[in-house]
């Protein structure tokens, strides 16, 4: 044998070793269960995936409500694959690929000082008496939280130009829980969540992997800040529950179901509010299915379920809403949220479209920093403002005024309706989004006076007929 043909053989032979390496390499699946699977079904397999991958093998089980295992996560190779999918319980496997986060977050870095970036719509208004007497709490803005996102979220429809303060009332969501589905881990002894109302803090925890990072702790500890934040949350008095999840498939999907599970053994229907800041690719059919299901469970619980619309937004183009949950909104009645700007345009990288609800600015907003339990940061993205709408639904749950609106059983399709309709452009011209309110000042803004002669603004007055949340007025 020539040395070249040696050479020939030995490349070939380790090409054909790798190759068959590869071929056995292992991956994480989801694994669905077919419906209406029994338990004596559900457990007979388990116990025979068991016995395929091995006892030291971590398998993940997923219960439905009754206790039936209906979803399995596990390592395995193509020939194991092969044989789960033929077994008779089994409706499919799919990958479990992590999800890529798409956040334009702010970069780490001195973050003390909110910068002095407001919309310019004229003069500020002067607080009035009135106006005092008619708010049960109201936050100031300060150097290093100008609170803009809330102020705008408070300021009605007349006004010329966003509110000082964030301005909010009774009971400002106390007895509605909040849960957060996102990742973690959460840092809930920051500041942010300190409350002297008695509302309660708490994680759920259905993560696999329980490796830290940094930008899971940023995305969560941030995101859940927005809703119930000492400074920062538009529900200050909610209870919060934040549900740590792995960033795939069967995170999400594990993640609903957890809420789901609680609200159902804590008997919060209609007294609960799910959100969640994290997006999956829509291409996995059975993926789909599931995320579909849990999702139609917590809305036949009257819980409302807010979204963030996504992050793959380019400048000048309409990029629609195509991520799980948002997309269900075809026909589910989900709250789909959009992120606006400081100066009050959609922002670049928002998605939007017909499936968005609302949207609330998502641009450098003010949030708990997880690295210094004292201190702000300012993140971007739809998942930071959607959250802030989740509070806002929350509030409304426990207002004894705007509840009124809410009928047992269609409390989440009303929810939705509740908010789109109270939502409006602040600037009233072309191409601004209709941003949520929480309809603070609503019989003053369904009474406008006109301005006088040489004092308009681009808000202007705003008459009764042309604003549809005035049919909320009592």
């Amino acid at each position: 044998m020539t040395p070249i043909h040696f050479v020939t053989l030995f490349f070939t032979f380790v090409s054909l070793c790798h190759a068959q390496q590869l071929q056995q390499e292992s991956a994480e699946y989801i694994i669905f269960a077919k419906r209406g699977t029994t338990k004596a079904d559900a457990d007979g397999f388990a116990n025979a995936l068991k016995a395929l991958v091995g006892e030291a093998a971590e398998i993940d089980s997923i219960l439905d409500l009754n206790g039936v295992p209906i979803m399995w996560r596990a390592q395995l190779k193509p020939d194991q694959l092969d044989k789960v999918k033929a077994d008779r319980v089994i409706a499919g496997a799919v990958p479990n690929e992590r999800i890529i986060p798409h956040d334009p977050t702010t970069p780490d870095g001195a973050d003390d000082v909110d910068p002095d970036v407001e919309p310019f719509l004229g003069p500020a208004p002067v607080e009035s008496t009135t106006v005092a007497k008619r708010a049960n709490y109201k936050q100031e803005p300060t150097p290093r939280n100008r609170i803009i996102d809330l102020r705008i979220l408070s300021t009605p429809p007349q006004a010329k130009s966003i509110a000082p303060n964030f301005y909010y009332e009774d009971p400002a969501g106390e007895g509605i829980t909040i849960y957060h589905i996102d990742v973690g881990p959460f840092h809930l002894d920051h500041d942010e969540f300190a409350t002297a109302s008695g509302a309660t803090r708490r994680t759920i925890d259905v993560s696999v992997n329980k490796k830290d990072s940094d930008e899971d702790a940023d995305h969560g500890t941030c995101a859940a800040s927005k809703i119930v934040g000492r400074t920062t949350g538009t529900a200050k008095r909610s209870n919060l529950v934040v549900i740590r999840i792995d960033l795939n498939g069967g995170g999400v999907i594990s993640g609903f179901k957890a809420a789901a599970a609680d609200i159902f053994d804590k008997k919060l229907q209609g007294k609960a509010v799910v959100s969640t800041s994290i997006g999956l690719t829509a291409d996995e059919p059975d993926v789909v299915g599931w995320v579909r299901d849990e999702v139609k469970k917590l809305l036949l619980m009257d819980v409302p379920v807010v979204c963030a619309s996504g992050n793959s937004g380019k400048a000048g183009e309409v990029v629609a809403v195509n991520t799980l949950p948002a997309i269900l909104a075809k026909d589910l009645p989900l709250i789909v949220v959009g992120s606006a700007n400081r100066r009050l345009e959609k922002s670049r990288f928002s998605q939007q479209g017909r499936l968005v609800t609302t949207w609330a600015v998502g641009d450098e907003v003010r949030c708990a920093n997880f690295k210094n339990l004292a201190e702000l940061k300012s993140n971007s993205g739809t998942s930071f403002a959607a959250p802030q709408v989740a509070g806002i639904a929350a509030y409304f749950m426990s207002h004894p005024t705007f509840s009124t609106r809410l009928r047992k059983g269609t409390v989440a399709a009303d929810m939705r309706d509740l908010i789109r309709k109270s939502s409006f452009p602040r600037i009233r011209e072309a191409g601004y989004p209709p941003i949520a309110w929480n309809l603070w000042g609503l019989r003053e803004a369904c009474s406008p006076k006109p301005a006088p002669p040489g004092r308009r603004s681009r808000m202007g007055a705003v008459e009764s007929r042309a604003l549809p949340a005035c049919s909320l007025v009592p």
